[in-house]
């Protein structure tokens, strides 16, 4: 099976520190409308949805290695059952595209699982 942490570690090399692009309002806006970056590769709606409140530009900057993992465990590895993969070089594909695409790329994820035999709970997308 499929383990977070070889997923872990290609995350870190391709997900960089903080940034504020002016130009990617759905990533980088809380849903107040603020600017408040991403950081780790973690978008602000997604950070907020971790926190449970509009996250601020100073959450968003603070926000810890720990915490990204931790949110990348919860909501896209546990999301495309990554432990239930029993392809490392698959789950780490449909991980990265479920980081790149969010809700759309779960889906597609579980859509290809399913065509391809495996058992999906699609109540999780």
């Amino acid at each position: 099976m499929a383990d977070f942490d070889k997923f872990a570690h290609l995350i870190d090399k391709a997900e960089g520190g903080y940034q504020n692009n002016p130009a990617d309002k759905v990533g980088n806006s809380n849903s107040r409308g603020e600017l408040v970056g991403t950081n780790h590769g973690i978008s602000a709606p997604v950070f907020e949805a971790h926190l449970g409140h509009p996250p601020t530009q100073r959450e968003v900057q603070s926000m810890t290695h720990q915490q990204a993992l931790q949110i990348y465990q919860d909501h896209y590895w546990t999301m495309i059952q990554g432990d239930q993969i029993n392809n490392q070089l698959a789950a780490n594909a449909i991980g990265d595209m479920t980081v790149n695409a969010e809700k759309v790329g779960i889906q597609l994820a579980h859509e290809r699982l399913w065509l391809e035999g495996y058992k999906v709970d699609q109540s999780v997308t």
